[in-house]
This record gives C-alpha cells, sequence and structure tokens, in this order.
C-alpha cells in the first residue's frame, strides 16, 4: 500500500474527521490554547492552532523523538509528560494512534495543551511552601524558647522554695540566741544585784555586770533585725516561688496553643506540598 492509499484511508478514518470536527472547539473544552497535529506514519500533514484558529499544512516529516512517532510506533494511546516550547511555556500532549479495519497503525491525532497558569501555579505553590515552612521555624523557636524559659522557671521556683525553707531552718538557731541573750540579760541583772550589795568592794563587778547587760540587749536588738530579714526573704521566696508557678501555668497553656498551631501548620504543609505535586502533575 502506497503513500497516497494510505493517506487517503486516513483521511476518510473516522477518529481522524472527528477531531477535524472538534478542533475548532477544544480550546473552548480545555480551556486553554492547544495544537492539534494530523499525522501520516511519516508526516504531519496538518497542524491546527487554537491560538489562530488556523490550520499549518506540509508541516514535515516527523522525527523519532516525538510523541506522533511513539504512540504509532507502539501502537497505544501515549500521555506525555509536561515539556516547555521555546518560549519556556509548558505542555502537555497526548499522541493517538489510528488503525484501520487490520489493525495496522495508519496515522495518529496528537493534541498538545499549552499550561499557561502551570509555572504561575507552580511559583504560588513554591512560595506558599517556603511561606509555612518559615512560620514553622517560627513557631519552632518560640516554643522552644517558651520551653527553655519553663524549665529555667523551674529551677528558679525549686530554689526560692529551697531558700524559704532554709530560712525556716536557722528559727531554732534564732531562738536558741534569743535565750542566750535573755540568761544573759538575767545574768547581768543578777550581778548588778550582787555589786550592789558587796558596795565598793564590788565595784569592778558591777562593771561587767553592766557591760553583760548591753551585750544582752544589742545581742538581742541583733537577733530581732536578723529575723526580721530571714522572715522578709522568706515571704519573697515563697512569692517568686508563687508567681514563676503563675508564669508557668501560663507558658503551659501557650505551649498547648503554640503545638496546635503547629499541628495546623503541619496539616498546611502537607496540603501544600500535594499541592506542588499536582501542579507538576498537572
Amino acid at each position: 500500500m502506497d503513500n497516497t492509499e494510505i493517506n487517503e484511508e486516513l483521511l476518510e478514518h473516522p477518529i481522524y474527521k472527528a477531531f477535524e470536527e472538534v478542533a475548532p472547539y477544544m480550546a473552548h473544552i480545555v480551556r486553554g490554547n492547544l495544537m492539534i497535529g494530523f499525522n501520516s506514519p511519516n508526516q504531519c500533514i496538518k497542524l491546527y492552532r487554537s491560538s489562530t484558529d488556523s490550520y499549518d499544512y506540509e508541516v514535515g516529516e516527523i522525527p523519532n523523538h516525538t510523541i506522533a512517532y511513539q504512540c504509532m510506533n507502539e501502537g497505544k494511546l501515549i500521555l506525555d509528560k509536561i515539556k516547555y516550547d521555546t518560549d519556556n511555556v509548558p505542555y502537555r500532549s497526548t499522541g493517538i494512534p489510528i488503525k484501520n479495519k487490520h489493525n495496522d497503525v495508519i496515522g495518529s491525532v496528537v493534541i498538545s495543551c499549552f499550561l499557561e497558569n502551570h509555572n504561575e501555579i507552580m511559583n504560588l505553590s513554591n512560595s506558599l511552601v517556603g511561606f509555612v515552612n518559615g512560620i514553622l521555624a517560627v513557631v519552632s523557636e518560640i516554643s522552644s524558647q517558651i520551653k527553655t524559659v519553663s524549665e529555667s522557671n523551674n529551677n528558679i521556683s525549686k530554689l526560692s522554695m529551697e531558700t524559704a525553707n532554709k530560712t525556716k531552718e536557722t528559727d531554732h538557731v534564732i531562738e536558741f540566741v534569743k535565750n542566750i541573750s535573755k540568761k544573759s540579760n538575767l545574768l547581768g541583772l543578777n550581778a548588778s544585784i550582787e555589786a550592789a550589795r558587796a558596795g565598793d568592794a564590788g565595784s569592778g563587778f558591777s562593771v561587767v555586770a553592766t557591760e553583760i547587760r548591753k551585750l544582752a540587749v544589742s545581742s538581742n536588738s541583733a537577733i530581732e533585725k536578723v529575723e526580721t530579714s530571714l522572715r522578709n526573704i522568706q515571704t519573697s521566696s515563697l512569692e517568686i516561688a508563687n508567681k514563676i508557678s503563675e508564669d508557668n501555668e501560663i507558658y503551659a497553656r501557650q505551649s498547648e496553643s503554640l503545638e496546635q498551631i503547629t499541628e495546623n501548620i503541619l496539616e498546611l504543609q502537607s496540603l501544600t506540598e500535594q499541592l506542588e505535586k499536582l501542579a507538576k502533575s498537572y
């Protein structure tokens, strides 16, 4: 069978004629520009361009690397991957072999749809992925800082409680010193009485008794000041511990909120990755 016979058979084939009929409407169906190549086994007979709604004739021979050649060579429908034309516009082609009643391949129709919005979708998807990753990094950093501050506050609270407990441990020491002061004062008072009874002979003893009483009074005054300071330290330590405990409760709630935000961001990240995959496969 010569090329003329093949072409005549091809030109009258229902599939060939069907695509000739729908070619002017295909761009509206796919909502984008496209080209439809009508091919014999050796050459492209004509090429429809939706951008001009016209045909190019005698386009030329079909190279081996084209989808038209591949679908006719393999005798099956071929869905090509996304490619880019000379203007860097992405397109995707579908090759449909045309067979005669003897199941011999006599030609093909190749539809190439231009995906003008593909690059914009890819750029938007990449920007969204970067944006989500940036938010996730910031939230992770804030969460880490909250955890660090919370741990530090726990240590401070622990130290404050230990300080408050240690000030309580000094109570018996203060009480012991107070007893010594009282006994010293009593001792000084008794010594003064005995010195007075002794008259001039007890004048030296009287001086010692006076100094003992002064020491007792001074010791008692000092221990009261120490006791007041320790009570203030104990009160302040407990207040600090309580305030830190309140802050930690706030941090815990913030941490829970951040965990929820992180879960939402991770879900959004998954969706953006799906969008990216979809954009690549579109």
